[in-house]
């Protein structure tokens, strides 16, 4: 009797194991005012890369929005706003590295960095 409880038992955790999700793919908007031209658009690909759960053939850019699609389960919206802070760019309320800002060319720099 104990070895079929010990048997239910363990066919019961395996079929609640199995349910489990495994992903989770999400779409998100990213504000990113000065990604305007496909040089700026490569440099935040560059920046996603690593991070794995992103899409990156589904990255797009459009009027100075990313919109990414990304594993939940694998990062979190932050870490993609971080990575594209890191590089230089404001992401949503977070803006950018200014040490990587400066590091930027000419044409991905904000109109009032780039006069000076």
């Amino acid at each position: 009797m104990k070895h079929i409880l010990h048997l239910f038992a363990a066919a019961a955790l395996l079929l609640a194991a199995a349910g489990c999700r495994q992903t989770d793919v999400r779409t998100a908007r990213v504000e990113v005012p000065t990604v305007v031209n496909e040089a700026c658009e490569k440099r935040v690909r560059a920046a996603l890369a690593p991070l794995k759960g992103v899409q990156l053939d589904t990255l797009a850019v459009t009027n100075g929005v990313l919109t990414v699609r990304y594993d939940s389960m694998m990062l979190g919206l932050k870490n993609i706003e971080h990575a594209i802070k890191d590089a230089g760019f404001d992401a949503n309320e977070f803006p950018a590295d200014p040490a990587a800002r400066a590091k930027l060319p000419k044409e991905c720099l904000p109109p009032e960095t780039a006069e000076k």
